[in-house]
C-alpha cells in the first residue's frame, strides 16, 4: 500500500530547502564583513531564544532567565579554552552541561513557585547572576572580562573569517531549531502543552507538573549556555556587560515578536530585532521606546506574533482557494449537465 504524501509537506520541504540554500550560498557572497558580523549575533542570540520558545511557547513559563544560562555557558566555555585548553567542542559541550547542572539545582528551587512568582523570581535570578559575574574575578575576570579566546576550530579546521564562523553558528542554529521542533512532538513536548494549557487537567491525566517544568528549565539552559559558548568562540572575548536584564527582556521580545510557539517565527524575531538597531542608528537613544510602543502594538493585533500572521495568510489563501475551486467545480458541472 503505497502512503500518501502531503501537499503541504512538500511545499513546506521546497521552501524550506530553498531558504537553507540562500542562507548557505547567497547571504555569505552578497553580504559585507560588518552584515556578517551583525548576522553571527543574530544566530547566537537565536539560540538562546529557542529556550524561551520550550519555556513559555511550550509550556506557558514566562521566564527571564536565558540571559543568566547564557552567561554561566560562556564563562564556563572561556575557562575551559583558557585555562585547560580544551578542544572547541569539548568547552562547548562542557558549557551545556555546566548550565544544565546549574538549571537543575536553582530550578528545583524557582519552580517550586508558579505564575508571577516565578518569573519575578528568574529576573532576581538575573540580576544575581550578574553581580556574580561583575565580582567573581577568579573566575569571571570582573569588570575586565576574559580575552583571548579561542576561535571555533572543528577536526583542525578553524573558522577565522566572520563569514567562516557564519557557517558554524548556522548550523549549530539548524540543528538547535530541529532540536526543538523535535521536542514538540516527544511526550515531555506534549506534557508541556498539557501544563501550558491547564495544570490541573494536566495533573488529573497523570503529569507529573513540576517534573515536566523543571525539564523544560533545564533543557532552556542548555540551548541558552551553547549559546553562550558560541558567543565567546566567535567574539574571542566575554565580560558581564553582555548578560545584563535590558538583554534579557531583548529576548523575550525576540521571541513574542517572532511568534514564541514556532522556531522559524523565533528567528524572524531575532533577526528583526538584531537589525532594527542598524535600521534605526539616528534613533539609538530612542530604541528602548521603540521596543515597547512594539511590544504593546504587538499584543494587541499580532498576539501570535509575525508567525502567527503569516500562517493566517496562508489559511485564508487556502480557504479562498478552496471556494474558488468549489465554484468552478460546481460551474463545470452545471456546464456539463
Amino acid at each position: 500500500m503505497k502512503k500518501k504524501i502531503n501537499t503541504n509537506t512538500l511545499i513546506l520541504g521546497g521552501v524550506s530547502l530553498v531558504a537553507l540554500l540562500v542562507m548557505y550560498l547567497v547571504v555569505p557572497s552578497v553580504s559585507s564583513v560588518y552584515m556578517m558580523t551583525v548576522l553571527n549575533g543574530a544566530i547566537i542570540f537565536y539560540v538562546a531564544c529557542l529556550g524561551i520558545t520550550v519555556m513559555l511557547g511550550m509550556g506557558g513559563m514566562v521566564s527571564f532567565a536565558a540571559i543568566s544560562f547564557m552567561g554561566i555557558g560562556a564563562y564556563a566555555s572561556a575557562n575551559l579554552s583558557l585555562k585547560l585548553g580544551v578542544p572547541t567542542i569539548v568547552s562547548m559541550l562542557g558549557a551545556i552541561l555546566v548550565s544544565m547542572l546549574a538549571a537543575l539545582i536553582i530550578g528545583a528551587v524557582l519552580l517550586r513557585l508558579s505564575g508571577t512568582f516565578f518569573t519575578f523570581s528568574t529576573v532576581a535570578l538575573v540580576q544575581i547572576s550578574y553581580s556574580i559575574f561583575t565580582n567573581w574575578k577568579e573566575v569571571t575576570g570582573g569588570p575586565d572580562g576574559m580575552g583571548g579566546i579561542s576561535t571555533f576550530e572543528f577536526f583542525g579546521v578553524k573558522a577565522v573569517k566572520p563569514n567562516e564562523n557564519y557557517m558554524v553558528l548556522l548550523t549549530v542554529g539548524i540543528l538547535c531549531a530541529l532540536f526543538v521542533l523535535r521536542l514538540k512532538k516527544t511526550n515531555l513536548g506534549r506534557a508541556l502543552s498539557s501544563v501550558r494549557d491547564n495544570e490541573i487537567a494536566a495533573k488529573i491525566m497523570g503529569v507529573n507538573v513540576y517534573r515536566t517544568k523543571l525539564a523544560a528549565f533545564v533543557i532552556a539552559a542548555a540551548l541558552a549556555g551553547l549559546a553562550g559558548s558560541l558567543m565567546v568562540h566567535n567574539h574571542h572575548f566575554v565580560a558581564a556587560t553582555s548578560f545584563t536584564f535590558d538583554q534579557s527582556t531583548t529576548f523575550v521580545i525576540m521571541a513574542m515578536l517572532g511568534g514564541v510557539s514556532n522556531p522559524f517565527g523565533v528567528f524572524m524575531g531575532t533577526v528583526l530585532i538584531t537589525m532594527l538597531p542598524e535600521w534605526l542608528k539616528p534613533l539609538q537613544e530612542y530604541i528602548r521606546l521603540v521596543y515597547g510602543l512594539g511590544v504593546m502594538l504587538l499584543m494587541v493585533f499580532m498576539p501570535m506574533g509575525l508567525w502567527g500572521l503569516f500562517t493566517g495568510w496562508v489559511k485564508k489563501l487556502k480557504a479562498k482557494f478552496k471556494i474558488g475551486h468549489k465554484v468552478m467545480i460546481g460551474i463545470s458541472s452545471t456546464k456539463e449537465g
